[in-house]
Formats: structure tokens, sequence, C-alpha cells
């Protein structure tokens, strides 16, 4: 049996990426509804930009479906810190919209941490988690580090204020914690 070290890239889920393209594609259409309307004199503004996303997106999905995820592993840990000092970051000098401090921006190019911060914590966790192995089961050197960590985070995205990134990232932390098999009842507690 091959371990997972070595073990050879399989066949993509075509069923799957049918379903992003189907889903990508209705996306684009709708924000050229919407657009189309708000910017008569320039429809495929909004249009054009998506574009634009969806093909740096579809770049990075062919880079990591032909990338060992094992080999990207030890940057897991490294991303989650600098997504916790740009947190941090955002709170000294981040600009302010509608009340709340959560974006950076830099000309006309802008960016929430928070948003990076929920790859990072589904990121982060599962490394951690994996590593922990049997000891995630335990209270004490499992589950609190790990709610601990995400408290954390999570407290820093709240201090912006942002309730519905805040609401997301403990959504994804919990389907992790979840599915890295935590002792429930520990997790009810």
């Amino acid at each position: 049996m091959k371990s997972l070290q070595t073990a050879q890239r399989g066949t993509p889920d075509f069923f799957l990426l049918i379903l992003i393209l189907i889903l990508v594609g209705f996306g684009l259409v709708m924000v050229f509804s919407a657009s189309y309307s708000y910017f008569p004199d320039r429809p495929f503004y909004f249009t054009q930009r998506q574009i634009m996303w969806i093909t740096l997106g579809t770049i990075g999905m062919l880079f990591f479906m032909n990338t060992n995820y094992l080999k990207l592993n030890k940057w897991f840990v490294p991303y989650f810190i600098v997504v916790v000092i740009m947190l941090i970051l955002v709170l000294l000098i981040g600009k302010e919209y509608n009340g709340a401090r959560s974006w950076f921006g830099i000309g006309s190019f802008g960016g929430q941490p928070s948003e990076f911060a929920k790859l990072g914590i589904i990121l982060y966790l599962a490394t951690l988690i994996s590593k922990k192995g049997e000891k995630f089961l335990d209270f004490q050197k499992g589950l609190l580090p790990v709610l601990l960590i995400t408290g954390f985070v999570a407290g820093l995205i709240m201090l912006q204020p942002d309730l519905g990134s805040t609401l997301i990232f403990l959504i994804c932390a919990l389907i992790v914690i979840i599915v890295g098999w935590a002792n429930l009842k520990h997790l009810f507690v």
C-alpha cells in the first residue's frame, strides 16, 4: 500500500468541476444583470472585473489540483500567523467603511483580512488536529488550545466589528473541529 507521501495524483472529480463552472457562470450572469442597470454607460465594468477574478481563481484551482497538498502543509502555519498579524494591523491602520474598520486599501484595490482568515482557520486547524492525533480527544491537550486560538481570532474579527465574517469564520472552524473527531460532549460544554 502506498503511503500518502508518495501517492500519485488521482483523477479530478469532473462532476464537482462542472457544478463549480455552472455556479460561476450563473454568478457571472447575475453580476452582469445587476451591473447593467447600475452603470448604463459602462455595463461591462463589473463583469470584466469578475472575469479577471474568475481567471485568477481558475489558475489557482488548476495549480492546487496538480499539487500534493502534503508539500504545502509546511506553509499553513506561517500563512495563519500572517493572517493574524493582518487582522491586528487592520484594527490599527485599516480603512473604515460604514462604521467597520475591516479593510486595507491601496489605491482602488482593497481587501479584508477576515476573508483570508476563513481559509487560514481551515488550513491551520486541519494541520493542528492532524498533528495532535489521538490527543485531540483530550479536552485540555486537544480541544481547549484549538478553541482558544479560534476564539482569539474570532475576537479580532469581531473588534472590527464584522459580525457576518465572525459567524462564517466560527462555522468554518466548527466544521473542521467536528470533522477532526472532537469529543462532542466537550464541544457542547
